[in-house]
Order: C-alpha cells, then sequence, then structure tokens
C-alpha cells in the first residue's frame, strides 16, 4: 500500500551520518527512532511502535536492526527485534523474532533481488495463547476457543507478483493443547448428525449410554491435543493426519 493508505501516527527521528569513500562509493549510517507509531495495513492495525532501527548502507550491502521494539496488534503487547540484510541478488531476514501472544515466533526468509521475485519463508512460533490471537488476527471470528498453541513449524516458497497465493508452495506442522471450545459440544453435535442407520430409528445420539450424558449435555469441548501437517498448492491446503483427542472421543483423517 501507498503511504497514504496507511494510517500513519506517531513521531519519527533519524540522525544520519553520510560520507564518501576515496573511490567515490557513497555510505551512511542512521538510528531511526520512533515514538508511539501506529499503522493500518489492511485488516490489521499497529499502534505505540516505539524503538530505534540502525540502518547501514555501504557499496555491496545494506543492514537493518533492532534489538528492541515494542508496540501492539489490535491492543495485544508485542515486541520485535529482526536483522535483515539486503546485497546486489538476495536479501535475508536472520531472523524476525517476535513476542506476541504470550508466546514467541521466528521468521527466517531468503527473497531473490534479481528481478525474479522468488523467496522462501520459514517460521516457528511456540506457546501462543489462541485467545490472545483470534481478537488480534481474526476479530471477525465468533469463535470461543481458548487453549495454547505449542507449536508451530514451517515453511513457505513463492514469487512476490500480482498473482502471488498461486505460486505459494509449502507445508506446516501445528500442535494445538490444553483447549477449551465454549458454547459448542463437538460430540453431540455430530451424533445428533448421524442418521439413517441401520436397525437404528433416529440419531445415534439416542443410543448413547446413560454414563456419558453428563459429558453430551455439556456446553463445551475440552481438547486436549488437535494435531496436523499441513501441505500448500494451487491455493488450497490439505492434511491427511489431522487428529483430535477430547476427553470422550477421537477424531481422526485418513
Amino acid at each position: 500500500p501507498g503511504l497514504h493508505d496507511l494510517d500513519l501516527k506517531g513521531t519519527v527521528e533519524a540522525v544520519v551520518r553520510m560520507w564518501l569513500e576515496s573511490n567515490s562509493s557513497f555510505n551512511a549510517d542512521a538510528v531511526v527512532t520512533m515514538k508511539g507509531v501506529g499503522a493500518t495495513v489492511g485488516e490489521y492495525t499497529m499502534t505505540d511502535l516505539t524503538g530505534p532501527v540502525t540502518i547501514g548502507i555501504r557499496p555491496t550491502v545494506q543492514l537493518a536492526k533492532t534489538d528492541k521494539l515494542t508496540g501492539a496488534i489490535r491492543g495485544t503487547p508485542l515486541g520485535a527485534s529482526f536483522n535483515f540484510e539486503a546485497r546486489e541478488t538476495q536479501g535475508k531476514m536472520q531472523p524476525l523474532h517476535l513476542n506476541v501472544f504470550s508466546g514467541t515466533e521466528d521468521f527466517y526468509s531468503n527473497f531473490q533481488l534479481d528481478g525474479s521475485s522468488g523467496f522462501r519463508a520459514d517460521a516457528k512460533a511456540q506457546n501462543m495463547r489462541i485467545e490472545e490471537m483470534i481478537p488480534a488476527l481474526a476479530p471477525d471470528l465468533t469463535l470461543k476457543l481458548t487453549g495454547r498453541v505449542t507449536s508451530v513449524t514451517g515453511n513457505v516458497t513463492g514469487a512476490v507478483t500480482d498473482t502471488m497465493t498461486e505460486t505459494l508452495k509449502g507445508d506446516l506442522a501445528v500442535l494445538f493443547e490444553e483447549g477449551v471450545l465454549e458454547e459448542v459440544n463437538v460430540a453431540k453435535e455430530a451424533l445428533g448428525k448421524i442418521t439413517n442407520l441401520p436397525f437404528v430409528q433416529g440419531a445415534l445420539l439416542n443410543y448413547v449410554p446413560e454414563r456419558y450424558h453428563q459429558a453430551l449435555n455439556s456446553d463445551k469441548t475440552v481438547l486436549h491435543t488437535v494435531s496436523g501437517d499441513f501441505d500448500l498448492a494451487n491455493e488450497v491446503m490439505t492434511t491427511d493426519n489431522l487428529f483430535v483427542e477430547s476427553t470422550y472421543f477421537t477424531m481422526e483423517s485418513k
């Protein structure tokens, strides 16, 4: 987006030093300090970005890094550090580290600067709270879910073009634990929809032994574990090993 689309707020101060070497090559160093900076990119709103970013420009390399940048995404606090390097034909982010959603995220990326627009990104996240992620990343989602995203690892490759989503390929492994889905009883809903079985009149829910009635009358679903490996290609994400473990049932995809 253009700068006029970002709804920028806050203040930015810069201290810049520039010089020419004996061979007339241009060099520059800068410290850019942000104070309470906010911006809107699409559906995401960043606020209160505060901290210094160090920039270095040399004839063969450009550098940018910060060890401590703080702010918030839709009111959820975050801390960030990154180390960016760009050379003639390749750029690297090694890594972008975030402390957010009560957990951590690390993103490593490599991208081409030779006109091909290709890139690869690797990500690793751990111990994030899903109840903090949903309001920040998907505020329109009405799902009432709590729990811990224990780990997410994956990678994606593609090209930065007008049809970037069509070029994306990658894989993702997810482990979610200690979850509670409020106002929904998945087992009750599923058993109530299983009908037309031989020798069974009505829904299978009507034939559940009495010892399980208390669990089926609960207004929530406990999710001890949800895990799976996902593949992304042709704008579709698929899995053949999704596993869900609750107190009274397990589900597996094949």
